[in-house]
């Protein structure tokens, strides 16, 4: 269960912030090209994590079914 949750938008990014019962942070970053996911126990992590842009550069792996 979540007890609060927000949205913030930056204009490279967005961020969903959820804060659990036991006070974990769950952040979902996204933009257009990718997203990324994390959870914390500290809100100043989560506060560097959430002001952090995603990264322009990214790696992709696709597995080819035979």
């Amino acid at each position: 269960m979540y007890l609060n949750t927000a949205t913030i938008r930056f204009p490279y990014h967005t961020v969903y912030i959820k804060v659990d019962h036991v006070g974990r942070i769950h952040c979902f970053k996204f933009n257009a090209r990718t997203c990324d996911f994390d959870v914390f126990d500290n809100q100043f992590d989560a506060g560097d994590y959430v002001l952090e842009p995603l990264p322009t550069v990214y790696y992709q792996v696709t597995v080819q079914e035979e």
